[in-house]
């Protein structure tokens, strides 16, 4: 009986597997052309306009690349963690803006969109958190509705399924948005 389970739960999970690969492979098949555009997904690093991009936290290696990019203002949306350390040194300005995934306030993505706008004065803009997820996901669907006056349900649906690793904030999105 405990062979026949294992077998049955064998079988179950690989077709559930290679439903999600080819659930994945269509998703991306259909990936509406204005959604960000990867630069590296094991980063989580993602160019959303010409000028801005979202990833997560920045390390020593990818300092030569930001510079590259023409990335001058990096906007920090982490409680405890500073750039100070990897571009401290770089001449990239380094704007910082605490925010705890679990207690974000309107105030704190509204700044975080300020700096956006004023960050373009000087080159491009980099947003990050820790993994790029919830809170720069939030941040970027703030800027997508607001700037690029898309619906609330496009850049929702861009954060949570557009491979950018989202973990959970999308319930925050409505707060903000309406």
């Amino acid at each position: 009986m405990t062979k026949l389970l294992y077998y049955r739960f064998c079988v179950l999970f690989a077709g559930l597997m290679t439903f999600s690969c080819m659930a994945s492979r269509v998703i991306s098949e259909q990936r509406p052309l204005d959604w960000a555009t990867s630069i590296d997904q094991s980063r989580n690093f993602y160019q959303v306009t010409p000028t801005l991009y979202r990833s997560e936290q920045p390390n020593r290696p990818s300092a030569l690349e930001l510079e590259k990019l023409n990335i001058r203002t990096v906007i920090n949306l982490r409680e405890w963690h500073s750039d100070d350390e990897v571009l401290g040194k770089t001449g990239i300005r380094l704007i910082r803006i605490p925010i705890k995934t679990w207690n974000i306030h309107d105030w704190q993505i509204a700044q975080a969109l300020v700096e956006i706008e004023k960050g373009n004065l000087y080159g491009n803009v980099l947003v990050h958190c820790q993994h790029g997820s919830d809170r720069t996901g939030l941040v970027i669907a703030m800027y997508r509705i607001i700037y690029q006056h898309w619906p609330i349900e496009k850049a929702e649906l861009e954060m949570k399924q557009g491979v950018m690793g989202f973990m959970g904030s999308g319930r925050i999105l409505a707060t903000f948005s309406r």
